[in-house]
Parts: structure tokens; sequence; C-alpha cells
């Protein structure tokens, strides 16, 4: 039963077993009755209507304290619904709106639906800040459940991007459902922030080139990859298992994961053979790129060298990853 109707049941208990009780105890009207219940369970102390006997008065006691316990009880839960409901999401989003402005580094998900979603649960799943920005109340709400930073507004909303802290973020991931939308959305990213990494969700292939006009780094088909991916399972089974496995698709623990290397950590300067990460790590290595570099060095040699900014592709799993990002100065 909600709390509403158990209310509503209680206080018409009180106040049947009120006008019962006086109507036989003083030997009044049902009339007469209802008067006394009324001002004694307000306690506005008007005259009483016969005369009380000592079972009246009990009864009257009884009557008051039942009442005021109600009254307690009505209180504590009008407080509760108020902080279960509009209040109390106004009191989280502005605790949330206090975390947001201290945001730095971080990655910012515009629109929260279908890929967007998915692009939130794995974000979720690494150690990564970052903030999502949806229209939907509904959404939104769900996410703040769930201790997820959101902002609910327009996707593309200049404001909404400031209030994201977007002139300090690292990159922002674009899944709105409309191409037109990602393409504005783009725009106003590169113009509050001419750095940011920009990667797009592109329905149509003809907005591809205009994604890319404004500013986007990378864009991602999902019709594209959904056919190649259907037509992989039939034709290279045991590579998409691979695959699968690395990218955690059905409960598997391997991944693939990019460390930075950071000036005066333990692996800076030092060539593979004498930084040792598959023996201290687990580790895997199978890229380097050199910073400032466009291509990336695939299966390197034992002689090649890390330096300050490097980046480092490994597989491994989360534990061992953590042990590289110790060893060259990423641990966070």
């Amino acid at each position: 039963m909600s709390r509403p109707k158990k209310l509503i049941l209680i206080i018409s208990f009180i106040f049947l077993m009120g006008v019962i009780g006086f109507h036989f105890l003083l030997n009044i009207s049902l009339l007469d009755a209802l008067y006394m219940t009324v001002i004694t369970v307000s306690t506005v102390g008007f005259k009483e209507v016969g005369e009380m006997n000592d079972t009246a008065k009990i009864f009257t006691i009884v009557l008051i304290i039942s009442s005021l316990s109600f009254l307690a009880y009505a209180i504590s839960g009008a407080v509760s619904m108020i902080m279960d409901g509009n209040l109390g999401m106004i009191i989280r989003r502005k605790s949330v709106n206090t975390k947001i402005a201290k945001l730095n580094r971080h990655y910012i998900i515009c629109g929260a639906r279908e890929t967007g979603e998915h692009a939130v649960n794995m974000f979720a799943q690494s150690d990564e800040p970052f903030v999502v920005i949806d229209q939907d109340e509904e959404v939104v709400d769900k996410l703040l459940s769930e201790n997820i930073l959101a902002i609910m507004g327009d996707s593309t909303s200049e404001e909404n991007y400031k209030m994201a802290q977007i002139e300090r973020a690292k990159g922002i991931l674009l899944a709105l459902p409309r191409d037109i939308d990602n393409v504005f959305a783009a725009l106003t990213a590169r113009d509050l922030n001419p750095k940011i990494n920009i990667v797009s969700i592109v329905y149509d292939q003809e907005a591809e080139k205009r994604l890319i006009r404004a500013g986007v780094n990378k864009t991602i088909n999902p019709n594209n990859i959904g056919g190649i991916r259907m037509a992989s399972l039939l034709l290279k089974p045991n590579v998409i298992t691979f695959f699968d496995v690395i990218t955690k698709i059905g409960g598997y623990q391997l991944d693939v994961e990019e460390v930075a290397i950071e000036a005066g950590s333990e692996l800076a300067d030092k060539t593979l053979a004498e930084a040792e990460i598959p023996r201290k790590t687990g580790l895997k290595i199978l890229a380097i790129k050199k910073h400032g570099a466009s291509n990336m060095e695939m299966n390197p040699s034992r002689t090649s060298l890390l330096e300050s900014q490097d980046i480092v592709i490994v597989i491994g799993s989360q534990e061992q990853i953590v042990k590289l990002r110790e060893l060259s100065g990423n641990a966070h």
C-alpha cells in the first residue's frame, strides 16, 4: 500500500474510533461526537460536549496520543516523499554541479541513449573522469542515481558545454540521434576548445565530410561496423572470438590499453630490454607510438627506446595495466 493511502486509512480510523467512543461514553449524538473528535485531535481546546467521566478522560488521552503519533508519522512521510522526489533531486543535482565544476582532463559524452548508453557504461568501468549531457530528464535522473555525473539539457548548447568544463576536457564523444545535431555540436565544441579530441557517430556517409569539416577527429558509423562484424562472424569466427576477448565481450578479463610514459618515471629513457615490462607486469607489448609521430611501431624490438610522452599499446588484465601505469608515472 502506498504511503498516501496508508495516511488516509489511519486518519479515517482515528476519526471513526473517536466518534464511536464519544458517542457511547458521553451518550451524545453522532454530530456532537464528531465535534468532540475534531477538537480533541486538533487540540484546539474548545468546551467539551457532555460531562467527562474517568473512562471518557482515559479515552481522550489515548485519542490525543494516537493523533499526535499520526501527525509525527505524517510529517516524516511528507519529508521522505519530498527528499525522494523533486527536492531530493534538486539537492543531488546541485551537489553534482559542484563536482562537475572541479573536473579536469576529463571526457564529455553527448547523448546517453542507444550508442551513447554503451559508451557511458564503458567509461563507468574505467578510471577516467567523465560527464554526460542529455536532454531526457528520466535518463539523467537514472545516471545520477548510479552516481554518474550528468547535466540535463541540450547536448549542442554552448552553456551546457561550459558547465561541463569543456575548456579543460581531453575529449568529447558525440552520440546524438541526428547527423545535423552532431555537426552543430562539433562546431560548438571545437570553438570552445580548439585542442579537444572529438569522436562522433555518423549515420549518413554523406554527413561524414561535414563532420570532419566541423572539426571531428574520428567518425564511427554503427551500420558499417555492425555489417562488418556480422559478416566476420561467419567468415572469420576465430578472429572475432579473439577480439571479443580483448574487448571484454562475454565476461573475459583481457583488455588493450594505451599508457603514456611520463618524464622522470622508471621507464623513461630506457629500451624495452631495460624496461622489462613483460617481466614486471605480465603484459604483452603490441606497439609503440613515438611522441609527435603519426604512425605506430608495431611489434617493437627490444632495442626500441621509451621516451617521455611516448605511448605504449599493451594487452593484459586491468591489474597488470595498473602496474604499468605505476611504472610509467601515470597512476591515478
